[in-house]
C-alpha cells in the first residue's frame, strides 16, 4: 500500500546554492558559518573567499557508488565560513 503526501515545502535555508542566483547566494552566505557541499571533486571551495566569506575545510568523507546518472564517488565536505576583512 502506497501513500501519496503532499510536497514538503522546504525553507530558504535547504534550497540548494547553486539553485540561486549570485546576489542571493551572498545574502545566504551573510548568514551561516557551517555549509555541506557535495561533488565529485574534492574540497573544490578550501581556502577559497566568495561574497566576502572563506571556506574553510573542516571534515571530508566519500560516499562510493552514489549516483544512478553519474555513478561513482562523491565527497562530502563540511566548511566553517568565516567573515574576511575587505582591504
Amino acid at each position: 500500500m502506497a501513500f501519496l503526501l503532499p510536497p514538503r515545502r522546504r525553507s530558504a535555508t535547504a534550497i540548494s546554492t547553486a539553485t540561486l542566483g549570485v546576489a542571493a547566494a551572498a545574502l545566504f552566505y551573510a548568514r551561516v558559518e557551517y555549509s555541506v557541499d557535495r561533488d565529485r571533486r574534492r574540497e573544490r571551495f578550501d581556502n577559497r573567499t566568495i561574497s566576502g566569506r572563506r571556506f574553510d575545510a573542516l571534515r571530508t568523507t566519500a560516499v562510493r557508488y552514489l549516483g544512478i546518472r553519474q555513478p561513482g564517488p562523491y565527497y562530502f565536505t563540511l566548511y566553517e565560513l568565516s567573515p574576511v576583512d575587505s582591504p
